[in-house]
């Protein structure tokens, strides 16, 4: 919650994502955020006191070897923090060793949800690394 307007900096490297277009929304509405001079955060105002609700659509630079693939970044510290990703319905096993609470799969749309709780981490491992640990999400109720 802001007490006024403030600029906000949201502590990601230039280099370890890709952002969508148009994906940043802050209440719900497409704003077009900065990058920092030295790219080590994303910045943009809010310009209305109170709580705010903010989405990132993005694209991580991903990490792949010998038919497993995932990503780790470091985000900023929330009180709570979700992450959704969208899966084909031939989806490897996949994990999110960074969530601090459940992780589940819903099944229309197939979609991994996880809670990240107050995470300073999104680690993500899919296909073999995630398969040899037996950490595979359990299944959630359709919304």
């Amino acid at each position: 919650m802001f007490d006024s307007a403030a600029r906000v900096s949201i502590p990601l490297r230039v280099e370890a994502v890709r952002l969508s277009p148009n994906g940043v929304m802050l209440d719900g509405q497409v704003i077009d955020p900065e990058w920092e001079a030295n790219a080590s955060a994303l910045s943009f105002n809010a310009a209305e006191p109170g709580d705010h609700r903010l989405e990132l659509e993005l694209k991580p630079a991903l990490r792949t070897t010998d038919g497993s693939g995932g990503f780790d970044l470091a985000i900023p510290r929330a009180a709570s923090a979700r992450f959704e990703l969208t899966l084909p319905e031939n989806a490897p096993p996949i994990e999110v060793p960074s969530a601090r609470g459940g992780v589940g799969i819903e099944k229309k749309p197939r979609r991994l949800s996880a809670d990240l709780g107050p995470a300073d981490r999104l680690t993500v491992l899919w296909g073999q690394d995630a398969a040899s640990k037996g950490l595979v999400p359990t299944s959630m109720p359709n919304s």
